[in-house]
């Protein structure tokens, strides 16, 4: 409840008045009368004045509503391995936050029995996008069993977060025609192993 009272206090003020504006204005009285040529700079300041004041007050006051937020950047993990799994936990124990992310659910079954922070599903699809809050984890580390996989978390979240942001389990190199190309993915992390 007391994020709807954030909400409420916080929104952008004018936007209903720029609509109404821009819509009716001119057909209102044709361009004629003064009032409606200074009502697009009255929204335009209304609007920019309630972004700034927001721009300010909002953190603090969320603090002092009792509302959590991220506190520093977190580390979004994808693999749900044993190894990654122990290395979430020591992050978390020094204050990372952390997610771990698998489109195996049976790799999850360590991290949940934890109880870490998990998602089901594949991160870089649509479902992703509306359930995982992607601004508390500005780094990834791709590094599930994968290379397929590890290639296209890197290749689609680089963009996005930065190249320098999105880390990859260095790949396996295959000589084999199928192999992948050494341009596509993140930058490598760690020497070939396999997780």
């Amino acid at each position: 409840m007391i994020e709807r009272w954030l909400i409420a206090l916080t929104g952008p003020r004018g936007v209903v008045m720029a609509l109404f504006q821009g819509f009716s204005g001119k057909k209102a009285d044709g361009g004629r009368h003064s009032r409606w040529r200074c009502a697009g700079s009255l929204v335009f300041i209304i609007v920019l004045a309630t972004v700034i004041i927001h721009g300010f007050t909002l953190a603090p006051l969320a603090r002092c509503l009792g509302l959590p937020g991220p506190e520093g950047p977190g580390l979004l993990i994808v693999s749900g391995s044993a190894l990654l799994v122990a290395l979430t936990q020591a992050l978390e124990r020094e204050g990372v936050d952390t997610l771990i992310t698998e489109t195996n659910q049976q790799h999850l079954f360590k991290g949940r029995e934890t109880d870490l922070w998990t998602y089901y599903g594949n991160i870089v699809g649509e479902g992703a996008e509306h359930q995982v809050e992607f601004i508390g984890y500005p780094t990834v580390l791709a590094a599930s069993d994968n290379d397929a996989y590890n290639m296209l978390v890197a290749s689609d979240m680089g963009p996005k977060l930065g190249r320098e942001a999105v880390w990859q389990l260095n790949r396996v190199r295959d000589e084999a025609r199928h192999a992948l190309p050494a341009q596509l993915g993140g930058p490598a992390f760690g020497r070939s192993a396999h997780v």
